[in-house]
C-alpha cells in the first residue's frame, strides 16, 4: 500500500494495513491482560481503584442528571409563551417545580 507523506510530499510502500491493525490489536491485547493480571493478583488494590471507580460513578451520575434536569427546565421555561404549546410548557414545568419543592 502506497501512503503519501505530507511533510516529504513522497509516496511510501508500507506495511499492509491489516497486518499493522492485527499487530497493534495482539500488543493491546497483551497490555490489558498483563494490566488485569497485575490488579487481580493484589487485592488492596483491586478494591481500592473499584471503590474510586464507583465514587467518580456515583458523582458523575448526579452531575449528569442534575444537568439535564436544569436543561429541560431552563426549555421549559423557555418555551412557556409559545401560542399554541406555551400552556402544555407552562403545566409540566409548574408540575415539576411542585414536585420539587415537595421532596
Amino acid at each position: 500500500m502506497k501512503v503519501f507523506n505530507k511533510h516529504t510530499r513522497e509516496l511510501k510502500e508500507t506495511e499492509a494495513p491489516r497486518q499493522e491493525y492485527a499487530r497493534l490489536g495482539k500488543a493491546l491485547t497483551r497490555a490489558i491482560v498483563r494490566d488485569n493480571i497485575q490488579v487481580t493478583h493484589n487485592w488492596r488494590r483491586f478494591i481500592t481503584i473499584n471503590f474510586v471507580r464507583g465514587l467518580f460513578f456515583g458523582l458523575g451520575s448526579v452531575v449528569g442528571a442534575t444537568l439535564l434536569v436544569a436543561l429541560v427546565l431552563w426549555l421549559l421555561n423557555v418555551f412557556g409563551g409559545l401560542p399554541i404549546v406555551g400552556d402544555w410548557f407552562d403545566a409540566i414545568s409548574s408540575a415539576l417545580n411542585k414536585n420539587s419543592t415537595a421532596q
